[in-house]
């Protein structure tokens, strides 16, 4: 698909990194405890 290209080659912003970093660790937290 054309859309998933751009998805994909849409640059992440800091930000958008940072809070899927968050989100990550929240759901590993979640898992462990």
């Amino acid at each position: 698909d054309i859309l998933k290209k751009n998805n994909y080659l849409k640059p992440i912003t800091p930000t958008e990194e940072l809070e899927q970093r968050l989100q990550e660790s929240v759901r590993r937290n979640s898992e462990e405890n």
